[in-house]
This record gives structure tokens, C-alpha cells and sequence, in this order.
């Protein structure tokens, strides 16, 4: 009971007169048992063929049994939960027995899939420009949530992939969204004055090959990096042995640039895009050099929070002044 109820008076008063008409009902239940028994046990009569002595015992216990059963029945009557208790118990262990099924069904399902997306984790995530025409900007959210569509197989695939199994076609299509709230979401952008962040993100658990319900969220963002703004550089030698390590851990940098200054990674979204043909242009731009070479990686555009680190490799020649070379010289010395 709450504090509420164990403070109402009359509850109490009821309980009372509940435990009352009990307990007037077992002492007149004994006091009809002693007095029969008693006076079985005065003339000596029999039951069943019994000696009196048994029979007076034999009273006093259907005396004592009648006064269990009478209070039982009396609590059922007063109280619901008891009536529950009496009647439910087969109910109670036949729907456990229907949970544990159930519970070991979705063990079952767990063992053999696995789960590609949490409920309200964010798939892919971008930003929004304000002004832009509602028809515009709703092709540009649609570009997003293809992207975010594109992320959901190739999640699949890695799962198929450890798995054995055929992978999903590169246009299977995943992602279930809801059209009007990509249409209120680009009418609201038509009229809007700030760039807003924008996320795609899971409304439920999503298993191995399941459809992947969406929802769009808006968040505020800033500006991180201005277009042409180097997010970070290196010096890296045309002939050095561990040229490949050392464009990785440029790589490195770029994206924990990035995170220190404030732009928010979602499921590689830091990465850069940058890929081999990258680093094979790099090599081919060093060794054009007659020593090392500064590589830097610019923003191809005004980059925010949730923006996709979106950058391009530039490299330049490392220029020694005059000066500085006898200095170099001497501490080489």
C-alpha cells in the first residue's frame, strides 16, 4: 500500500472489521467443535464406528479444518488479490511457460542475426543550407537519406560477409521514411536564416536484412573550417620507407583535427573520403619534387558540426631560406 492509503482511515477500519468478522467467525466455529466434542465425549457416542475418545478427536480436527476453510473463504470473498491467487494460478504458470517460449525465441532470432542500428542511433548525418527553394532542398535531404540508405546495406554486407552468405545489391533499398516530414522539414529550410545540422537516425532496433525505419532531427550547428582553410599538414620525404605509415597517420590528424575543434563523427563521417587513388596521386606529385613535400588537407567548402569532412590534398614544396640552412647545418654539426 502507499504512504496515501496506509494514511486513510478507513481502509483501516476496514481491515479491522474484516480480521473482526474472521475472528468472530473461528472462535464460534472452535466454540461449536468443544462443546460437540464435549459432549460426545460425555455420552460416550461413536461416529464410523470409532471409540468416543477418537470420536471427540475427530471432531476437534474437522473443527479445526472448517475454521481454515472458513477463513480462506472469508479473505476470498473480502479480498480481490486472494481471489486472484485462488483462481489464477494455472493462468499465472501457463502465460510463464508463454513468456519463457517467447524469451527463448528471441534468443534464437539474436543467435542467428545480429543488429545492424540501436533505436536512435544516428545512421549519417549533414547540414542544411537556410533559403534554398523547398523543391531544391527536399532533393538534397533525399540525397541524404539515399546516402543513409547506402550505409544500411554496406552494414548488411560486412554482417553477410562474416556470415558467408550472398551479399544485398548495392540499390537494395533499406530505409523507410516518412515523405511529409522530408516535405515540412524543406518548407521550414525555404523560409530559415541559419545552416541547421540535420541527422538520420534509427527509430527502433534494426537486425540483419531488416528495414530500417528513420526519423530526421535537426540540431543547431557552427562553422568549423572555412572553404580553402587548412585542416592540418605534414612534411613528408618522396623516399622515405614508411611513406605509406606516415600518409595514414596524416590521415590521423586530419580527423582528430577536426574532432578537437568541434565537428561531431558518425560512423567514419571524419574520414575524409580519401582513398588509394589519393595516396597514389600523392606519390606521383612527390617525387615531382626535388625534396620533401608539405602535404595539407583544405576544405573543399565551408565545413560544420555535422558535416561530412569533406577536403582536398594539396601538395607544395618545402622552401629552406638561406638562413636557416647554415643553422641546420651547424646544429647538424
Amino acid at each position: 500500500m502507499d504512504r496515501a492509503t496506509l494514511m486513510d482511515p478507513w481502509v483501516w477500519a476496514r481491515i479491522g472489521s474484516i480480521y473482526l468478522f474472521v475472528g468472530l467467525i473461528a472462535g464460534g466455529i472452535a466454540y461449536l467443535g468443544n462443546t460437540w466434542g464435549s459432549k460426545i465425549g460425555k455420552k460416550r457416542l461413536s461416529i464410523f464406528g470409532m471409540r468416543p475418545r477418537h470420536t471427540s478427536n475427530f471432531i476437534t480436527a474437522i473443527t479445526g479444518s472448517l475454521i481454515a476453510v472458513t477463513t480462506l473463504t472469508l479473505f476470498a470473498f473480502f479480498s480481490e488479490e486472494v481471489r486472484g491467487l485462488l483462481k489464477g494460478v494455472d493462468q499465472l504458470k501457463t502465460e510463464l511457460r508463454r513468456l519463457n517460449d517467447e524469451i527463448k525465441a528471441v534468443k534464437q532470432t539474436l543467435a542467428l542475426s545480429r543488429l545492424v542500428w540501436n533505436v536512435g542511433e544516428a545512421i549519417t548525418q549533414g547540414t542544411l543550407l537556410p533559403g534554398v527553394p523547398a523543391e531544391t532542398q527536399r532533393l538534397r535531404i533525399l540525397t541524404q537519406l539515399d546516402y543513409a540508405n547506402t550505409c544500411s546495406v554496406q552494414q548488411n554486407n560486412r554482417i553477410s560477409k562474416d556470415k558467408g552468405e550472398e551479399p544485398l545489391e548495392p540499390d537494395a533499398q533499406l530505409l523507410v521514411w516518412d515523405e511529409a516530414q522530408v516535405s515540412r522539414l524543406a518548407d521550414q529550410m525555404a523560409t530559415e536564416d541559419k545552416v541547421v545540422g540535420v541527422r538520420i537516425v534509427a527509430e527502433r532496433n534494426c537486425l540483419y536484412k531488416d528495414k530500417v525505419p528513420v526519423k530526421l532531427e535537426l540540431m543547431p550547428v557552427s562553422r568549423i573550417f572555412q572553404e580553402g582553410e587548412v585542416v592540418a599538414s605534414q612534411t613528408l620525404q618522396p623516399d622515405s620507407p614508411e611513406l605509406l605509415r606516415e600518409w595514414y597517420a596524416f590521415l590521423d590528424a586530419v580527423r582528430e583535427t577536426a574532432l578537437r575543434r568541434g565537428m561531431i563523427e558518425v560512423n567514419d563521417s571524419l574520414g575524409g573520403g580519401l582513398t588509394q587513388e589519393d595516396f597514389n596521386r600523392l606519390i606521383l606529385e612527390l617525387k615531382r619534387l626535388s625534396g620533401p613535400g608539405k602535404v595539407s588537407a583544405v576544405a573543399k567548402g565551408d565545413l560544420y558540426q555535422t558535416s561530412r569532412l569533406d577536403v582536398r590534398i594539396v601538395v607544395e614544396p618545402v622552401r629552406t631560406s638561406q638562413r636557416q640552412r647554415p643553422l641546420a647545418a651547424r646544429r647538424s654539426r
